[in-house]
């Protein structure tokens, strides 16, 4: 089985129940996939996790949820990536297990593990990517923070800019099957899409840009709607 084309789209259906929802200023975009027979398992082709991963930071610094990987509550530099441990307040804290290890890095070989977690499940939309200036620090979050951005479906991206440094998200659609990008700068998108366009050619698939309404009618296996 195999990954014929990347479909993108900046025309946001309603009714996608996407998290969180794109806020007033900021510009939305999804990203999926068509391949050649139905999925035997879930989740994001590899093909494509890392066609996403080297568009994304190329651009930018990818912190997310990265189980097991880190346990030090202070950022902690490894080569491409450094990591971070975030523990709960309250009596959360007395449980050894509670919290989120995070990891942030530009390195797209590193970026791709966010689409394939033991625990932050990208088909269970229990993933969420922060987007960065690569420059920057990371960002300073508290556990408390990631567990609202997990389960909100709202967002103020003055405070995402403003107390996060983050100036977008990266989160999976329902069931993980597509992938939501959210831009604080809506200008940045287009420069987005000329860089999944570009990777989309490096990697063989071919690239196409739908309306929301072409992007919902999409078989995602087997033939497109209408051939």
């Amino acid at each position: 089985m195999s990954t014929r084309e990347l479909r993108f789209t900046v025309d946001l259906p309603s009714d996608m129940w996407l998290k969180p929802e794109v806020p007033a200023g900021a510009q939305g975009a999804m990203v999926g996939w068509v391949r050649d027979a139905a999925p035997i398992d879930d989740g994001i082709p590899e093909t494509v996790a890392l066609v996403i991963a080297r568009a994304l930071t190329s651009r930018y610094n990818l912190t997310f949820s990265d189980p097991n990987n880190g346990g030090s509550d202070q950022w902690e530099k490894h080569g491409t990536y450094a990591t971070r441990f975030l523990k709960p307040n309250g009596i959360q804290r007395l449980n050894p297990y509670a919290g989120y290890s995070l990891t942030t890095t530009s390195d797209p070989d590193t970026a791709v593990r966010l689409f394939d977690t033991d625990e932050s499940l990208w088909v269970q939309q229990l993933q969420v990517a922060f987007l960065s200036p690569r420059l920057c620090q990371p960002p300073d979050i508290t556990f408390q923070d990631l567990h609202q951005f997990l389960r909100s479906r709202s967002l103020d991206c003055g405070h995402l800019q403003s107390q996060f440094a983050s100036i977008g998200l990266l989160t999976p659609g329902p069931d993980g099957d597509f992938a939501q990008v959210i831009l604080c700068q809506p200008s940045a998108m287009n420069e987005l899409k000329q860089s999944l366009q570009l990777e989309s050619g490096a990697a063989g698939l071919h690239f196409a840009e739908v309306s929301g309404l072409e992007f919902e009618q999409t078989k995602w296996f087997l033939e497109k709607v209408g051939t």
